[in-house]
């Protein structure tokens, strides 16, 4: 996600208390918890690009283009055992995959 926003010219700056296994994040206008392993973020996007999640001190922790085929998560799905459904759900959709 961090390459995606600074080849659209959003700058990162140095965030504190994002390196840690459970986050509290709003997904899609909905409370969740990723994990986290950064220190820069975005607090800001173009108008292209739509937030989908976001932590609570404003830092961009999801986003997805309004019409290309861009997808950024800040988190790691893959490291959550069993995955969760709601990132299994982001992938289908994504991919274009049926459940």
């Amino acid at each position: 996600m961090q390459v995606i926003q600074h080849g659209f010219g959003i700058s990162l700056e140095r965030v504190t208390g994002h390196v840690t296994s459970s986050h509290p994040v709003v997904i899609d206008g909905e409370a969740g918890e990723v994990n986290n392993y950064h220190n820069f973020a975005a607090r800001s996007t173009i108008p292209e690009i739509e937030v989908w999640a976001k932590a609570g001190d404003g830092a961009i922790e999801a986003l997805r283009h309004r019409r290309e085929p861009i997808l950024g998560v800040m988190w790691h799905p893959e490291r959550a055992a069993p995955f969760r459904e709601r990132d299994v759900g982001m992938f289908r959709t994504f991919f274009h995959v049926a459940s």
